[in-house]
């Protein structure tokens, strides 16, 4: 059936959902009905455009979330470009010791990484960037700058995994200040240099839930957790603190928040008022730090104090930069529909996944790399890909060529023909959102199946 022909009466939401009085919602159901069987009477069909699929997908990102996304799309029998910015595969997990979701997180890490490199369908361009994307869903033109050279892969469909940096705000320098993701790397090594010492003091939310980066990063507290439990276990007579605004152990992370308390690892709860002074004195750091339950303030000298950075969304906006993607408060790239749409980029045939898309953990990164290569893999699957319905078109004779309805709309489905000197639409990237009309003051753009005739019949049964 022609879609343009169809035409849908929302009863659940327009009625059921927000009436009490079943009479009522009734009554009203029974009009709009009427209207929509008026419209259905006028509506007529458009001649449409198909566009052809190409069978090949763009991962941009070569992290754990990307390489997953590869490998499914690779699966599927697919071809896929995976385009990576630096010399090697992995991402931040390439080198993390462990996870608390994974003991051994180095050999799932490999097994991803033999999967691509012993798979036929997988493309892998390294040390290059994205440097320009046009196109539409189906035919996308992606160029690839790589040792100075650029290069256009055509491809159906592109997946976002450039993930997040570890933020690393300016703090007190010193041998015994490390970052958490460096103090790991050493404290799961036989002969841990840092393991030697009898004190330590872990601060979390560092750089995190502040003005400038109000969202929390969900990770850095268990990850914290889990190494204060190694220290534990290395030297259990070791004193460990851990300075904390909220613990975020959600789901079975709990566990490690009660197992570090039973390991005798001791908790001082602090506010951004109240944040911890580091200072460094005699080549050992100084934390001042207020006990909120004792309105105190006290002293800790440890051998070391290891702070937990959060993350930094700085890939996923130099990403939605070039490709003009929208971002949301946070910084991070904002999917399609949240609950509908998850992974879905506002643009057609673009997905995300990872801590591109917000801050997860490793199996959550996992797990929506999974559901990404799923969505590009239903739209490359199809020969054909038709326009959308309801998408904008242009009534040549009332168009001026002014060019406002290409700089209007938010989706660049608009262009120029300066041959004919006419506004034309793309068909399969308008999204319908009636921008064009609107600020057409000839009344050239219109959308299909909300034209005059197709309103007056409904507002008919109105009056």
């Amino acid at each position: 059936m022609d879609p343009e022909m169809l035409t849908v009466v929302n009863i659940r939401e327009q009625l059921s959902w927000v009436h009490e009085k079943s009479v009522a919602a009734t009554e009203k159901a029974k009009v709009l009905i009427e209207g929509a069987v008026e419209k259905a009477a006028v509506v007529r069909s458009y001649p449409t455009q198909r566009q052809k699929v190409v069978k090949r997908a763009v991962v941009i990102g070569g992290g754990i979330a990307g390489i997953t996304a590869a490998i499914d799309l690779a699966d599927s029998g697919l071809q896929v470009e995976l385009i990576e910015k630096t010399e090697s595969l992995g991402g931040r997990v390439l080198d993390k010791p462990v996870s608390y979701e994974a003991e051994d997180l180095p050999s799932l890490l490999n097994e991803k990484m033999k999967a691509v490199r012993d798979s036929k369908k997988i493309h892998v361009r390294f040390n290059s960037e994205i440097k320009q994307v046009e196109g539409c869903a189906g035919d996308f033109q992606v160029t690839v700058a790589a040792k100075g050279k650029e290069e256009t892969i055509a491809a159906g469909a592109i997946i976002i995994a450039v993930g997040a940096q570890e933020e690393r705000t300016d703090h007190e320098t010193s041998e015994r200040i490390i970052a958490l993701s460096d103090f790991e790397k050493d404290l799961f090594k036989p002969g841990s240099l840092v393991a030697k010492g009898k004190s330590f003091v872990f601060i979390l939310c560092v750089g995190s839930r502040t003005e400038e980066r109000p969202f929390c990063s969900r990770v850095c507290c268990s990850d914290a957790l889990l190494n204060a439990l190694k220290v534990k276990e290395i030297n259990p007579d070791s004193d460990v603190f851990v300075l904390y605004r909220d613990i975020m152990t959600y789901g079975f992370n709990e566990e490690l928040y009660t197992k570090a308390r039973d390991a005798g690892v001791i908790f001082v709860r602090y506010d951004l008022e109240t944040y911890p002074k580091v200072e460094v004195v005699d080549s050992r750091p100084k934390i001042t730090v207020r006990d909120p339950l004792l309105n105190e303030a006290f002293c800790l000298r440890p051998d070391y104090l290891v702070l937990a950075f959060g993350m930094d969304p700085s890939p996923a906006v130099a990403i939605a930069k070039t490709l003009n993607l929208r971002i949301t408060e946070d910084l991070f790239l904002e999917e399609a529909n949240v609950k509908f749409r998850p992974v879905d980029l506002p643009k057609d045939g673009m997905y995300v996944c990872g801590t591109a898309h917000s801050p997860m953990s490793i199996s959550e990164a996992i797990t929506s790399a999974h559901a990404a290569a799923a969505r590009a893999g239903t739209l490359l699957s199809k020969d054909y890909l038709p326009a959308r319905s309801g998408v904008a078109e242009v009534n040549k004779r009332r168009c001026s060529a002014c060019e406002l309805c290409i700089t209007a709309c938010p989706f660049e489905a608009r262009y120029m023909d300066y041959d004919e000197m006419i506004a034309q639409v793309r068909e399969h990237i308008c999204q319908g959102c009636g921008t064009c009309t609107a600020v057409c003051p000839n009344g050239a753009s219109t959308l299909r199946r909300y034209e005059e005739n197709d309103i007056f019949a409904m507002l008919e049964v109105l009056t």
